[in-house]
């Protein structure tokens, strides 16, 4: 684990303010796992002041989540590089905490990764897959468990209902989950504010489907909730990790390397 500071004031960057339920969880898990006492959290969303702001008044920064790859675009991947670097410029101490690196698709990518973390010593990652597209980089990493594992799993499971829970980002992952497994009837677990996927799903199906905003719920309650399905099915990295706090049987679609890696270490575990 690496060695953070817990009473210097520090800075959270990740994808943050963007309701997607998975990065706010990991902020949440990193001031609960470190002990953070003073935290500012940036994000893309944080204006030019905000940022000379944090810039003068932080100790560190901690970049989270899955920040490392260009399957999104090259410009979000150019603009993390670049205010970490920014922080490193500025004699910040910059941590990479259990983050995700990859895809990188492009040797550009993989140069501005480098330029980025090259010199920057306290690295971990949470699967495999990252710390060897990393070492391949010449940069070296240490092994994190995903920050949301430091949150407890459920003890007593909610009363069971004949339903399986559907956890997707998009409609082609929807296309793709209907293809590789068999269920019958299902929820729709949103951990973003998908609602209008949610109701192409709904308008195609013949009988009522619920949606359940992970935004709505309390984490505990929210892993409650989880629990009453026979199976969760799903697509997202973090909402694999919430069925299996909630433990509920869990399958994942792997539709990309950094899910592929989770199943890798649950199992190993």
């Amino acid at each position: 684990m690496l060695k953070i500071d817990k009473k210097a004031s520090s800075v959270l960057f990740g994808y943050l303010g963007f309701n997607n339920y998975g990065d706010e969880l990991l902020a949440a898990s990193c001031i609960k796992k470190y002990e953070l006492e003073s935290t500012f959290q940036l994000s893309r969303k944080t204006s030019f002041w905000g940022h000379l702001k944090s810039l003068m008044s932080s100790k560190q920064i901690i970049a989270l989540g899955g920040l490392f790859q260009d399957e999104t675009s090259l410009w979000s991947l150019f603009y993390y590089c670049f205010v970490l670097k920014f922080f490193k410029i500025f004699g910040k101490k910059v941590f990479l905490v259990a983050v995700g690196v990859g895809p990188i698709k492009s040797e550009i990518s993989r140069f501005i990764v480098f330029v980025c973390l090259v010199g920057i010593k306290n690295i971990s990652v949470r699967d495999e897959y990252s710390k060897k597209l990393l070492a391949s980089m010449g940069i070296e990493a240490e092994m994190e468990n995903d920050l949301a594992w430091v949150n407890k799993g459920l003890i007593t499971k909610a009363s069971p209902i004949e339903k399986t829970l559907i956890c997707v980002r998009n409609y082609n992952d929807w296309l793709l989950m209907k293809e590789r497994f068999v269920f019958d009837k299902f929820d729709l677990f949103l951990m973003q504010k998908e609602f209008d996927l949610a109701e192409v799903i709904r308008s195609e199906t013949a009988f009522g489907v619920d949606v359940i905003d992970a935004f709505a719920f309390e984490l505990n309650d929210l892993l409650y909730k989880i629990s009453s399905y026979n199976k969760l099915i799903t697509s997202r990295y973090h909402g694999a990790i919430l069925g299996f706090l909630a433990k509920t049987d869990v399958k994942i679609l792997e539709v990309n390397p950094k899910l592929s890696s989770l199943l890798n270490t649950i199992a190993q575990a």
